[in-house]
């Protein structure tokens, strides 16, 4: 206070707005350290808002109340560690499943447009998905995500759980960074895609 009593009391920081689209990515590492500081934090203040109501309403219905953060705290199988985690925060880490696990990906490095590439960039997508898909035969979970500097892909799991080798995956649709909406046109952004596919996730029902 001696030293910086004006910059505390006369200086107010404003939101800090999130890039969009996100600064230009050189690699896998800034990606997620981008996200780090601009979304997994919002992400955990949207469940910390939305599940006090939910039980005080009494409309939790067979929901776990969730948080969201890295995929190392969650329960860690075979040492298999997903980039992010939904996860029940009352449970031990080590007994607490990734309800929906995600991965950060540089566009460069993943996208719905790989699917129709050539032989490499096909088989780099299909890595990506394979990868996703092992995570959510892991935790027994049918949610999981793909998110990269351009859009966020969410994935659902048709088929049977125990089927390991055989996998059905609905994408969705990319929803990009420079989405946004407000009340007269409602738009779905990569924050609301987050928050709702961990909805999803937090049904015991699934």
């Amino acid at each position: 206070m001696n030293e910086y009593r004006d910059l505390l009391l006369f200086i107010r920081i404003l939101h800090d707005p999130m890039p969009t689209p996100p600064r230009p990515i050189r690699n896998e590492e800034l990606f997620k350290t981008q996200f780090k500081c601009f979304l997994d934090g919002r992400i955990r203040r949207s469940f910390r808002a939305c599940f006090p109501v939910l039980v005080e309403q009494n409309l939790l219905g067979n929901r776990a109340v969730i948080s969201f953060d890295k995929g190392t705290l969650a329960k860690i199988i075979d040492k298999f560690v997903p980039d992010t985690a939904y996860f029940e925060p009352d449970l031990p880490e080590t007994s607490r499943p990734n309800r929906a696990p995600g991965e950060l990906k540089p566009s460069w490095k993943w996208s719905l447009e790989l699917q129709h590439g050539n032989i490499k960039q096909r088989t780099e997508f299909l890595k990506v998905l394979a990868q996703v898909n092992h995570y959510m035969v892991q935790n027994q979970t049918r949610y999981g995500f793909v998110l990269t500097d351009a859009a966020l892909v969410a994935i659902r799991r048709v088929n049977d759980l125990a089927e390991v080798d055989d996998a059905h995956l609905q994408l969705s649709k990319p929803i990009p960074w420079t989405a946004y909406g407000n009340e007269k046109e409602p738009q779905l952004t990569v924050l609301l895609g987050l928050w709702y596919l961990g909805m999803l996730a937090s049904s015991n029902d699934n």
